[in-house]
Parts: structure tokens; C-alpha cells; sequence
């Protein structure tokens, strides 16, 4: 029995220290399509506090050439809650585009249901236990690393509809050459839909700090891959 005890402390601890209460802000520089075309410049900041809240937010904006051809602003942001045991639990996330309505989830995890709003128009999808909004989505992948199983189910709420995902972590770290920064040691998550229209992957850095390196995404409105800048 004093062994199991002990076993679970341990348990606990590692998991803790996937994340931490913490403030972070980084910057990528943000290349679309197959042939990485630089396309603008992404601000990733978060903050996880004591109280066991989360908020984070990611702005794309363009940059250079691309910029006087068109301007894209686009922001998204999620709060909620976390803790060492689970994760993440989105409450709240919002996707602001120039020109366009913004679209809206508001997750009732009681009630289990997630509102969700979108070119004004509003609609209830029933809640499991296990669903991300896009942006939770990244660093539940990076508390899975440590925590979770290294395959396992997990679902994805975009726009109108809960997307069943696939997960799994590469279970050798690998090293990363970001430029400016030199080669990294990382670890490789991704979360794939079962329907095939979307797709995450982090790599995640855990020391000397706890950061995503870099993050493509893979969806219907094309491929984006970030990559973390000095």
C-alpha cells in the first residue's frame, strides 16, 4: 500500500510538471501552403494561474510583400480552466477576422453542452469530457505528452461541429533546427480527425522551458505551419 501511495505521488508530480502556472509570450513566423511561403508573423501568449484559470490568445497578422496584397488580422482567444490531473477545460473562445462576424463557443460543462455562434447564427452540441476548442486544442497536446497515454481519443469543437480526433505522441524526442535558435530537442504530438479535414501537431520543448517550437496545422482552410523566432 505505501508503495502505491508513493507511486501516485510520483504520478502527480510529473504531471504537474508538464505546466506550471506560468505567463508566456512568443512570437512565429507563419509559412502557408507546400512550398512555405512566409505569409506574416503570430503572437502566442498565455497565462496559467494559481487559481487553476487559463487564457490564452494567438494573433496572425501579415506581414511584408504578402501585406500589400492583403491584410489579415485575425485573433483568437480561449479561457477556462486547468489542472495536473486533466488538463485543460475550455469555458469560452472566440475567432475575431476583420470584416466577419466572430465566432463563438460557450462551453457549459454542467449542462453538458457547448453553445456555439457563427455567422449569427447559434446552435447547442452535446459535451463527453474530453473536448478542445482550437486553441486549448495545442496545449492539451502539450499536457498529453507527459500525462496522457501516447495514443488516445480526443475531440476538436470548429464552427458548428465536435470532430472526433485521434492523438498520439512519438515516443522518442527528436531534434528540431529553428532558425536563429539552433537545433532543439522536442517532442512530437498529433491530433488527427477521424473524418481526415483537420490536423495538429507540436512540437514541444520541455527544458530549459516549456514552450511549443512549432505548430502546423492542417485544415480546411489550408496549411499553416508556425515556427517559433529568437
Amino acid at each position: 500500500m505505501m508503495l502505491k501511495k508513493i507511486l501516485v505521488i510520483v504520478g502527480m508530480l510529473v504531471a504537474a510538471s508538464a505546466f506550471a502556472a506560468e505567463s508566456q509570450r512568443f512570437v512565429y513566423r507563419v509559412l502557408s501552403g507546400e512550398k512555405g511561403l512566409q505569409i506574416g508573423q503570430a503572437d502566442l501568449a498565455w497565462t496559467l494561474g494559481d487559481d487553476g484559470r487559463y487564457a490564452m490568445t494567438l494573433q496572425l497578422q501579415t506581414t511584408g510583400l504578402v501585406a500589400l496584397v492583403a491584410q489579415v488580422n485575425e485573433k483568437r482567444m480561449s479561457n477556462g480552466t486547468w489542472d495536473a490531473k486533466t488538463g485543460f477545460h475550455p469555458l469560452h473562445y472566440e475567432r475575431q477576422r476583420q470584416g466577419k462576424p466572430p465566432e463563438l463557443l460557450d462551453f457549459d460543462w454542467n449542462a453538458r453542452k457547448v453553445r456555439t455562434t457563427r455567422k449569427g447564427q447559434t446552435a447547442e452540441l452535446p459535451l463527453t469530457d474530453h473536448e478542445q476548442d482550437y486553441l486549448s486544442l495545442m496545449h492539451q497536446l502539450g499536457f498529453l505528452r507527459k500525462k496522457g497515454p501516447p495514443e488516445g481519443k480526443i475531440a476538436v469543437v470548429t464552427g458548428r461541429r465536435i470532430k472526433q480526433a485521434s492523438y498520439r505522441v512519438e515516443p522518442q524526442p527528436e531534434r528540431l533546427k529553428v532558425d536563429g535558435l539552433g537545433e532543439i530537442l522536442v517532442q512530437r504530438i498529433t491530433a488527427r480527425t477521424d473524418s481526415g479535414d483537420f490536423a495538429m501537431t507540436v512540437w514541444w520543448q520541455s527544458e530549459p522551458v516549456s514552450r511549443p517550437v512549432r505548430l502546423l496545422i492542417e485544415s480546411e482552410d489550408g496549411v499553416f505551419d508556425h515556427w517559433l523566432q529568437p
